[in-house]
């Protein structure tokens, strides 16, 4: 995805999880939203990792101005 509205082009209320794969708190997240994803459908769910190095990642990233991650 290119844009934050590319991501939300559901109109779903939207979730966004920034990590990276460096990340070790990030990575005892991921198995445990992807166990609660199923549980709201309702819920537009993207996990990211989050690699600044891409514009398009960082960008996203940049937009919500986080100071780490994990982020949701």
């Amino acid at each position: 995805p290119e844009t934050l509205k590319q991501l939300n082009a559901s109109g779903k209320p939207l979730l966004i999880e920034f990590s990276s794969q460096f990340c070790q708190d990030c990575q005892k997240m991921a198995p445990i939203l992807k166990k609660l994803l199923p549980q709201y459908p309702n819920i537009s769910v993207h996990l990211l990792d989050v690699q600044l190095d891409r514009k398009k990642e960082a960008a996203i990233f940049n937009a919500f101005e986080p100071s780490t991650v994990p982020v949701l």
